[in-house]
């Protein structure tokens, strides 16, 4: 899944309360019928739901931190709905660019910054990427680079060094520890 990380953020936590209201519907039905055992499975039920709700929002209050520059580190968090790296980031021609590896792939974060013109060697795939984010508006021209105007998945590190540099990239060997 690619795309804009808030937004995932949003739809999961609207999903998990569309199925707690479904859950907790099946429980006054339960109990007007007198199924008081299938009452209290649904109301066991909503509240596994309601803790799950409870841990997403912490997640997404840490990476709303991770993003205004509060934390170095990503928490750690259940296989699916976490980070699991710490915060990066890349130099290169007067640009710079912070990210994270996620579980849904490499995250660019939006005020991050890309060089303005590609190199004559760029390859193919990291031109046409570059040319789709600026298309649909994820890259923006300031004048003196191009901007990231939200946080936008990638599927490396290197798909996301190529485009934040212009050229062909070693994520790996490019991204660094924002604490060194």
């Amino acid at each position: 899944m690619k795309g804009d990380v808030d937004e995932s953020f949003e739809a999961l936590l609207n999903d998990l309360k569309r199925y707690k209201e479904h859950i907790l519907k099946e429980n006054s039905l339960a109990m007007e019928s007198g199924r008081y055992d299938v009452a209290r499975e649904t109301l066991d039920q909503a509240e596994a739901v309601a803790k799950l709700i409870g841990k997403v929002k912490g997640v997404e209050e840490e990476w709303k931190g991770i993003k205004g520059g509060k934390f170095k580190k990503l928490p750690v968090a259940p296989p699916g709905l976490g980070f699991t790296g710490e915060m990066m980031v890349i130099h290169g021609k007067g640009v710079e660019a912070k990210g994270c590896m996620t579980s849904e792939g490499f995250v660019v974060m939006a005020g991050s910054e890309a060089v303005p013109k590609e190199t004559p060697s760029v390859p193919g795939n990291v031109s046409k990427l570059r040319t789709d984010l600026y298309k649909s508006g994820v890259l923006v021209s300031d004048g003196k680079a191009f901007k990231f105007t939200k946080d936008h998945i990638f599927s490396s590190p290197s798909a996301a060094a190529g485009v934040v540099l212009g050229r062909a990239a070693s994520g790996p060997e490019e991204w660094k520890p924002e604490s060194k």
